[in-house]
């Protein structure tokens, strides 16, 4: 006859055992899931903290086309009882000369591994070919440089008919961790004694930006005075530049400068010069088919250096 006692303590201890089983698996599947974790971290986490520790949101091989929508410089000047004027036309880039209606590339070459704050990009068209390296430092230097050399080119001759024009090429791609208002304040700043910068800025006359989820847009107007002992040539001016860059990834969409000066050459003759250059990205052409930013910049030069032929005859 069976033991009712030692039947319920066997029963009792089968489903002990059990509940102590799910619990050792329930145990052992949270210390799989944890090693499980903890090796997916160990594994990733050199991919993360590099990625975050890079300035720039581009590839190597990523490419972009830009076109050359004006670029033209204009000295006019009197000698004597004669008129005349030099022209130069065609973006440098590099050591070449590329007509209006050019197109280049910009193709990204490399972003540094072991110093991923700076960039190699190539510019290419068919005629020539540049490397770029960039950083911060130089996208900042870039954009001052650009205020000179979109005007003088690499030195101080207005004379040459075959110099073309460019504002520098350093800041077409702007690293992503570099803040965009820091670019911005750029124009706040006193132009430092760079190769080919203005002398004797004066008047900011307008200075704006806007920015959205997509891109960055600054625009300046400044007027002021030149004066190069070494050819005479004393100038008042008005310059004004737009430049717009696609901010996911921080390539340069386009710039757009213009500049009129009135002065004199030989410390004597009349002399004026004027300035257009404008390069736009293939996905962002049209954008300056308004004639608002021409028109606002007429406007502007006439009143400023109208105002500074009436100083000059008081």
């Amino acid at each position: 006859m069976t033991n009712p006692t030692s039947e319920y303590f066997y029963i009792s201890k089968y489903f002990d055992d059990m509940s102590d089983l799910r619990v050792l698996k329930r145990a052992l599947q949270i210390r799989y899931i944890s090693v499980l974790f903890l090796f997916l971290l160990v594994l990733l986490t050199p991919f993360t903290v590099e990625a975050s520790f890079s300035s720039y949101n581009v590839d190597s091989e990523d490419k972009w086309t830009y076109t050359v929508v004006a670029a033209k410089r204009t000295f006019a000047f009197s000698f004597g009882i004669f008129d005349t004027e030099i022209s130069t036309r065609g973006y440098m880039l590099g050591e070449e000369l590329i007509p209006v209606g050019t197109t280049f590339n910009l193709s990204i070459i490399s972003v540094h591994d072991e110093d991923p704050v700076n960039v190699v990009y190539q510019m290419k068209s068919n005629t020539s070919t540049i490397n770029v390296e960039s950083n911060e430092s130089q996208v900042i230097l870039g954009i001052q440089n650009a205020l000179g050399l979109s005007v003088l080119g690499n030195e101080v001759n207005f004379f040459n008919n075959s110099a073309g024009v460019s504002a520098g090429e350093e800041f077409f791609v702007v690293p992503v961790t570099l803040p965009w208002l820091s670019i911005f304040n750029i124009w706040n700043q006193s132009i430092p004694e760079l190769d080919g910068a203005l002398e004797g800025i004066e008047t900011v006359l307008y200075l704006d930006y806007e920015e959205t989820k997509e891109y960055f847009f600054m625009e300046v107007e400044y007027s002021g005075t030149m004066n190069d002992e070494s050819t005479g040539i004393f100038l008042d001016f008005v310059y004004a530049a737009e430049f717009k860059w696609e901010k996911k990834n921080g390539i340069l969409l386009f710039y757009d400068i213009n500049s009129d000066m009135e002065g004199s050459v030989n410390n004597s003759n009349s002399a004026s010069l004027s300035l257009d250059i404008r390069l736009e990205r293939e996905d962002e052409l049209g954008y300056i088919s308004s004639i608002d930013f021409i028109i606002v910049f007429i406007a502007i030069s006439s009143l400023y250096l109208g105002t500074g032929k009436k100083k000059k005859r008081n």
